[in-house]
Parts: C-alpha cells; structure tokens; sequence
C-alpha cells in the first residue's frame, strides 16, 4: 500500500473512532440523565408517599388514642342495686356443710357443722358440732356478706377441734366467693384481708327440685295409678303420693359421697289400697335410695350405694 491510500484510511478509521465515541458519550449523557431525572422523580414519589402515610398513621393513632380516651372517660361500674341482693341471696340460700375451718378438715356424717341461709328472711341458722347459731345475714355488694344480731346456744364444747373457729367465723367473715368443682359447689367465707376463713359445700343437684312422676320402679313400667314425688333439697323435705296413699319423709344428704339423697323418717297414710304392689315397691325403693342423677331437665334417676337405679322419673307438668 502506498502512503496515499494508507492516510485516507487512517483519516476515515479516527474519523469513525470519534464518531462512535462521540455517539457513545452522548448517548451515556442521556441515559445518565434519563435515569437521573427517573430516580429524583421515584424519590419525590416515595416522599410524597411516605409523607402521607405518616399523616394517616397520625391521624390513625390519634384516633385511636382518642377513642382510648373516650372509652376510659366513658368507663362506669355499675351500682349494687336491691335486685343484686336478692339474687346473691338465692345463690346462698340453703344449707352448706362445713368442709374445711382454718385448715382443719371437718369430718362427720352425724350431725355435722352446718349453714343455712334463708333468702326469705335474710336469716342464717348454723351448727358448729356443738352450740346452735342463728342471727342476720346481709349482702352490701356483689361478694360482701356481714353476720349480724347473731345468739347461740351456750353448750360445752370440748374435744370438738373446729368448734370455736366456726364460732369466730361469724365476726372475722367479710366477703364470699361461690365455685363449683365437679359436682360439688364451694362457698369460700374471707376476711378482710382476703384469708379464707372457712370453705363449705354442697352438691349441686338444684335440678332435682319439683314434682316427679315415677315411670318406673326397679325396671318395672308403670302404666296405671302413677305414683309422684315433690323433692325440696332446699327445705330437705320430701312428699307424694303412692298412687293411694300420701306419703313425706326427711332427705339427707351426705358432704362425703357425691350426689348423695336418702329419703329417711318416711311416714305413710293408711288408706285400703286395692293394689299394694306398687305401693311397697315404691317405699321400699325410697328407702334404699343413696344417690340420684339428673340427665336432662325432665328425666331424673334415683339409685343404691351401688348406683343401681330404683326408680326413673319425669317432670311433672302439673
């Protein structure tokens, strides 16, 4: 190649070098631009975003706050009211064996420690394996509990561990707390320092209250001359009819055998009955009665120490 030939191509080869280059920093310049002007318009964006959600999120909270605030302003307790009274009264009312008195375990079937409290009244009768009590109660907030205008019986009282405890119970008791466990129902007598005093139950067989029909006896259906029993656990009292004769009696119930009802000191009129059978049948299983069930609100089961049944009721509609 002679030097004239070989210079234009040089000229030509710098000449489209520096076009490309050229092209190439221009187009950078751009791009750095476009991207540039993308990234502060993104940038403004996710400000004018952040900036608003920080708005909503303030505004959000002092809703929020503000509705705390008029909620907690707006917060009343309720007044203890007579009704209130009335229906802690029925939550007492009846008769509570004592179980445990200042950690002393209360053991017995015979004539053991006891309360009552009549809802009717506002009276209290008690036993403390010994001396008799009865007095006022009085309910002045939803688990506050005074005994007042209390006498006793004034009996000797030696070896009776839990005696004198339940006779302090009366002047120590501010306030009473109701739970159930399993089928027992406790009632936990405080002071004023929240110290239980005394811890009483009873079964809670509540259901088995009312007019019965019996349906059956020792597997036997009864069809005709249907017998009927009216239980009060509150009063311990039992009454009915044999489906000839009248009938009423005592219930007892034992502290230390679950669901247990005896029907005791029975008394029968002595009318001519042209059918016996059911009749016998009927106070003799009253007799060997030792517990009772209640399945459903018309259905109740009286069996034996076994858990044998005796006899099957059914609600009365009567």
């Amino acid at each position: 190649m002679n030097l004239k030939s070989f210079i234009p191509a040089i000229i030509v080869t710098t000449l489209l070098t520096t076009s490309c280059s050229a092209i190439r920093s221009i187009s950078g310049s751009n791009k750095s631009s476009a991207e540039t002007a993308r990234q502060n318009t993104a940038k403004a964006t996710d400000k004018k975003n952040n900036e608003k959600f920080r708005g909503k999120r303030k505004h959000r909270n002092n809703t929020t706050a503000g509705s705390r605030a008029t909620s907690a302003n707006t917060v009343t307790i309720r007044p203890f009211t007579q009704d209130d009274s009335i229906s802690i009264a029925k939550q007492l009312a009846g008769e509570w064996i004592f179980d445990i008195v200042a950690g002393i375990t209360v053991t017995g079937d015979d004539k053991r420690p006891s309360l009552t409290f009549d809802e009717n009244t506002n009276r209290f009768y008690a036993y403390n394996g010994c001396s008799y009590f009865n007095g006022d109660f009085s309910i002045s907030s939803f688990n506050k509990l005074a005994f007042n205008n209390i006498i006793s019986t004034l009996n000797l009282c030696d070896n009776i561990p839990w005696a004198d405890y339940i006779t302090a119970v009366w002047n120590v008791a501010s306030h009473f707390y109701i739970t159930s466990r399993g089928v027992e129902e406790y009632l936990d007598l405080r002071d004023s320092n929240d110290r239980t005093v005394a811890t009483l139950k009873r079964h809670q067989l509540s259901d088995l209250n009312g007019m019965w029909n019996v349906v059956e006896i020792n597997g036997s259906t009864i069809d005709s001359e249907q017998p009927t029993i009216v239980i009060d656990l509150l009063e311990q009292t039992v009454h009915g009819n044999t489906g000839c004769n009248l009938f009423n009696g005592d219930i007892y119930q034992s502290p230390d055998t679950d669901r247990s009802v005896q029907f005791l000191n029975m008394a029968v009129t002595r009318m001519a009955c042209p059918n016996t059978a059911i009749e016998t049948a009927l106070l003799v299983a009253l007799e060997q009665t030792e517990q009772a069930e209640v399945p459903s609100p018309d259905q109740a089961i009286l069996a034996d120490r076994s858990g044998r049944q005796l006899i099957r009721l059914q609600r009365s509609s009567l």
